[in-house]
């Protein structure tokens, strides 16, 4: 199943508690997939050892900029083909590569954004249009084919998504959860706009 941590505003413990319960179900046994989606601020990989390597590894943002690029030099996508495009699975952190455990704890990065790449990145989110990646270039068929990427990796996958109203949130609420776990501070403003997305969450469309 794929689980999207979602809050309406930041400070709220979500990251965090996305961590915790990825490493429980990682000691039960469970292969479990993080995935930090929460582009304009990632930093998932801070709650775990070794955060400078994940900093290294291709992520979301690299992986959308592939596609397109693929895209515009002619290729066509079929809906149930085995696309050609780069897969999470060559390019997550093994959270813990020593460990004997049964269960497997994976990270999937925002993009890469180290030292002289982060420029690149921040440009990259700042400028990408959602909305066109969807109307013009079959954005709704690539992260279909990118779920399921993430579904046959592991058994738990748990996907920190962007807060607030986003269209780089959307994905990951709309189209990739089977469940969203949404958290809140106990004031007014945070009430109101959880409340506000809950209800748009259980709208018959969606």
């Amino acid at each position: 199943m794929i689980f999207t941590f979602y809050s309406y505003k930041g400070g709220v413990g979500r990251s965090m508690a996305l961590a915790n319960v990825a490493e429980l179900f990682y000691k039960v046994g469970y292969k479990v997939l993080m995935v930090d989606w929460d582009l304009e601020a990632p930093g998932l990989e801070r709650f775990f050892p070794n955060p400078k390597e994940v900093l290294d590894r291709l992520g979301i943002m690299d992986f959308l900029l592939d596609y397109k690029r693929q895209i515009s030099q002619g290729l066509s996508i079929v809906d149930g083909e085995d696309l050609p495009f780069k897969k999470p699975k060559n390019h997550v952190i093994k959270i813990y590569p020593e460990s004997s455990k049964p269960g497997e704890l994976f990270l999937f990065s925002a993009g890469k954004r180290s030292n002289e790449h982060f420029v690149k990145y921040a440009d990259s989110v700042l400028n990408f249009d959602w909305r066109d990646f969807y109307d013009n270039w079959n954005g709704e068929l690539y992260f279909e084919w990118l779920r399921q990427q993430f579904e046959k990796m592991a058994d738990v996958v748990l996907i920190d998504s962007r807060t607030g109203l986003t269209e780089m949130g959307g994905v990951c609420t709309y189209q990739f959860a089977d469940a969203v776990l949404m958290f809140c501070a106990p004031n007014d403003q945070n009430m109101e706009g959880t409340y506000k997305m809950l209800l748009d969450f259980k709208r018959t469309e969606v």
